[in-house]
């Protein structure tokens, strides 16, 4: 029972310290209405027009005091203590834009993906092919899980031909010890070709099916044109789609989604995404820049028409209520000789 309302309360709770910073930010830049026309009686708020005994409510000035609208405003807050409530009150909405957004981004479909799987050729003529296709891909979905954006890391591993399994777990791995690899663009699908044993070759072409038959014919993979052409066609729709698709027989000539690899893959959910990417940012940075970007700029504007609200409240003219004369002091009775 304490779990399900839990949430709830600490909405409360939230609801009510961001309403009661708003009090404080409100009452620092207004005058209270006995004070907005001019200096007033400390006792009553009647206009103070010099008297030293209040007309209104017979108090003493030297008793009361006068209220003025710099004490008001001084003793309601200052522009420091503004400036500490309005930011809080930012941070507060920014954090709750971004939490609030990211969900509903979530609930339209978008998110962040990983993929990784390693594709090993299906055994054809009792022998087994001399290399294994490490992918991996960290991608932007959107509705139905259609990609939108991201990266996706191809690595060969030549192996000998009677080898059962692949030596390297992972694409990251491949890499790291050497293997030749390409990384595409998700985005653009431009492609970075790179070698064990040369610098990284980038290329503005957009990967297809020739490039990979070339790039697996340089990494010394030993199989026959036909065999090239199906793995290279099936790399590809890999790397595009960021999802492996295991192997069966093709029910139709025009399958496109058969495979000559068996697969072993995973793939991991990481959290919304946004809708929007800048480029060089994954979309969770983006959305996070925009909010950032958006509650500062309103803190300043916010602030700044805070400032110049007290600087008007304070260069107001006051207006004065007509001057009471003082009453004269009775005087004291004569002594009688």
């Amino acid at each position: 029972m304490m779990t399900m309302w839990f949430p709830i309360i600490l909405v409360l709770i939230l609801l009510a310290i961001a309403a009661a910073l708003l009090v404080v930010l409100v009452r620092s830049c207004t005058l209270p209405r006995r004070v907005a026309k001019g200096p007033c009686c400390g006792q009553c708020g009647y206009s103070f027009t010099g008297w030293s005994i209040c007309p209104e409510c017979g108090s003493a000035v030297t008793d009361v005091g006068v209220e003025t609208p710099r004490m008001a405003l001084r003793y309601r807050g200052s522009v420091a203590l503004a400036a500490c409530v309005l930011f809080l009150l930012v941070l507060f909405g920014g954090l709750t834009t971004w939490g609030v957004g990211l969900a509903v981004f979530d609930q339209l479909g978008y998110g962040r993906r990983s993929y990784t799987v390693t594709l090993v050729p299906i055994t054809q003529s009792g022998a087994q092919p001399n290399y294994f296709a490490h992918v991996e891909a960290h991608a932007d979905t959107g509705p139905n899980d259609m990609l939108r954006a991201g990266d996706s890391l191809l690595a060969i591993e030549i192996a000998p031909p009677t080898a059962a399994s692949p030596k390297m777990p992972n694409a990251r791995t491949a890499v790291a010890r050497g293997c030749p690899h390409i990384r595409l663009n998700l985005a653009n699908y431009k492609y970075t070709l790179a070698r064990s044993d040369a610098h990284p070759i980038h290329s503005d072409d957009k990967l297809d099916a020739a490039a990979l038959r070339a790039f697996l014919v340089e990494c010394g993979v030993n199989l026959s044109q036909p065999q090239l052409d199906q793995a290279s066609e099936a790399l590809l729709r890999t790397l595009r789609s960021g999802q492996a698709y295991t192997s069966s027989p093709p029910t139709t000539s025009n399958d496109k989604f058969t495979s000559i690899f068996s697969a072993r893959d995973e793939s991991s959910y990481l959290g919304p995404a946004s809708p929007v990417r800048l480029p060089g940012f994954s979309s969770f940075a983006t959305w996070t820049l925009i909010v950032a970007i958006a509650f500062v700029v309103l803190f300043i504007l916010a602030l700044r028409f805070v400032i110049r609200r007290r600087r008007r409240l304070l260069a107001a003219p006051v207006t004065r209520a007509p001057a009471t004369p003082t009453p004269p002091a009775p005087e004291a009775p004569h002594a009688h000789s």
